[in-house]
């Protein structure tokens, strides 16, 4: 079944990778390039069904997004790549609380 999925990543060719396995696969696609563009979209929008996240970006990366995603009250599963960059420890005030990219 064919699903909105927002693609964040600061590398344009990995983000057009990405982008188009996932339309592909019949996927509608939105592509941003930090967490910065991509909370601004789901400001605006948030009938995303995941959310694929860069782990390591120059502008608003990994935790810093969760937690800006947590403090406006939008929940959207998120999957980091790598994967193994969701298994580090999240701040504080994100151990407290479920959040999707604890899934």
């Amino acid at each position: 079944m064919p699903e909105r999925i927002l693609v964040v990543d600061d590398e344009p060719t990995i983000r057009a990778l990405v982008c188009d396995i996932l339309e592909d696969e019949g996927h509608e696609v939105v592509g941003t390039g930090n967490g910065a563009e991509a909370i601004a979209v789901l400001e605006q929008d948030t009938s995303f069904a995941l959310i694929v996240l860069d782990a390591w970006m120059p502008v608003m990366n990994g935790w810093p997004f969760a937690a800006a995603m947590a403090e406006r009250g939008i929940s959207v599963p998120i999957r980091m790549m790598p994967p193994h960059a969701a298994l580090r420890d999240p701040p504080p005030r994100l151990a407290r609380q479920p959040t999707s990219a604890s899934r």
